[in-house]
């Protein structure tokens, strides 16, 4: 995780002249959506147990979107690998539901009317349930050249299935399959019609679901060279999101309106061309606006995946990290204090050691502290971004870290 330390010190060891990597599925954004979402222990296994409350934000500014609430689900984390050629890693599998409370739509019906068979009708959209569901990326250190410090990795983002409609909170919450029978149609609105015989009025539920499964993407070569740490974004196609919101408009499905009893024949296939119409141009904003930028907080993103090479070193000692904050949600301009704790795991003595850790996304820099170190270590803040900017943190750890120590660190941001 870029948020943890340099290569260096995951390596224990300041030789750069090994054929070594440390690299990683991105996690330096595990704190999701501006401290929102629950880090529940030391694996970055997310969740939302419940819903979180989100302002319409962009979609809003376009006349869509009231608000939304999110729902997220890590089905597996990612890895942080030190290893040598042939080394595997892996970003998180990741599972988000978007319940929208939409601007109500309400597509004009004159089509409907023109019928003569209705004496009036209209048509109410004012929500939608959206969910993606990513599959852990995949990687391996294909070369490692120490002496031009470069490092080549082979790299394939996860599946990222998408779905509309409902799908039950324990299918959700568990970390099984999603299967296609686990989809069921949701509602979306209403019909409310007047019929010319009787001037009976009826009100008719529109329900609908759509089931999109993508193609698992070709591995993609990535070199990287020179200084780290570095960052590559891997994309399987610049016209995914494109691509997955046509296919779920192409994929859509509307529950039978028996309601309209022999009227339904007629009536319901107008019904479904004014649905769509409004619905499409929803999909691709919601998609690249929303699911999309929740995602890339977690380092990944849909048909996307992130990659960090720390750098490369001598050997790889077993240096733990783990990142915790001191509140598990926080809204704009409150302040979140993340405290990480170094421990030496393994059973030889550990120096020159370095800690680093960038301010999260949708955070500013506020303050940063030493704080208990072991027999034999001392502290310093070595470089920091100014109050309210962004940037990282480090922190220059002088001494040797002797087998079982532990020590930690603290930083506080504000969320924007």
């Amino acid at each position: 995780m870029r948020h943890v330390i340099d290569a260096h010190q995951a390596c224990g060891v300041e030789h750069l002249d090994d054929a070594r990597a440390v690299f990683q599925g991105d996690r330096s954004r595990d704190h999701a959506f501006t401290g929102l979402i629950q880090l529940y222990n030391r694996r970055n296994v997310l969740t939302t147990p419940v819903p979180v409350g989100i302002s319409g934000g962009p979609l809003g500014s376009l006349g869509i979107l009231n608000s939304l609430q999110l729902y997220a689900q890590v089905i597996e984390p990612p890895s942080y690998v030190c290893g040598p050629t042939g080394s595997t890693f892996y970003s998180a599998a990741v599972r988000i539901k978007l319940k929208l409370d939409l601007l109500t739509l309400a597509p004009v019906t004159d089509t409907l009317v023109g019928l003569g068979l209705l004496q009036s009708a209209s048509i109410g959209i004012g929500r939608l349930d959206v969910y993606a569901d990513v599959a852990r990326g995949q990687g391996s250190l294909a070369a490692v050249n120490a002496a031009a410090k470069a490092v080549t990795l082979q790299v394939a983002p996860g599946v990222a299935d998408l779905y509309i409609g409902k799908i039950d909170d324990g299918v959700f919450f568990s970390r099984s399959p999603i299967r296609d029978s686990d989809v069921d149609f949701g509602a979306i609105g209403n019909l409310q019609a007047t019929l010319v015989l009787g001037l009976a009025s009826v009100n008719i539920p529109l329900e609908v679901k759509s089931i999109v499964r993508a193609q698992a993407p070709f591995s993609t070569s990535v070199t990287m060279s020179g200084n780290f740490p570095q960052t590559r974004t891997v994309s399987s196609s610049t016209m995914f999101v494109t691509n997955a919101a046509n296919s779920l408009v192409t994929n859509l499905k509307f529950r039978d309106m028996p309601g309209l009893g022999l009227l339904q024949g007629v009536v319901q296939p107008l019904v479904v061309t004014l649905v769509t119409k409004v619905v499409s141009p929803l999909l691709a904003p919601v998609l690249s606006g929303v699911a999309d930028p929740l995602l890339k907080l977690l380092g990944i993103g849909l048909g996307e995946m992130v990659v960090t090479v720390e750098g490369i070193c001598q050997t790889c000692d077993d240096f733990k990290l783990t990142k915790a904050a001191d509140k598990s949600a926080a809204l704009p301009g409150a302040t979140i204090t993340y405290t990480i704790t170094f421990e030496n795991t393994g059973t030889t003595t550990l120096g020159n050691l370095k800690v680093s850790d960038p301010t999260p996304a949708y955070t500013t820099y506020v303050d940063s502290n030493c704080g208990s170190m072991p027999a034999g270590l001392s502290c310093t803040v070595a470089s920091k971004p100014e109050v309210g900017a962004t940037g990282k943190v480090e922190w220059g750890v002088t001494g040797t870290l002797a087998p079982g120590a532990t020590g930690s660190v603290s930083v506080s941001v504000k969320v924007q």
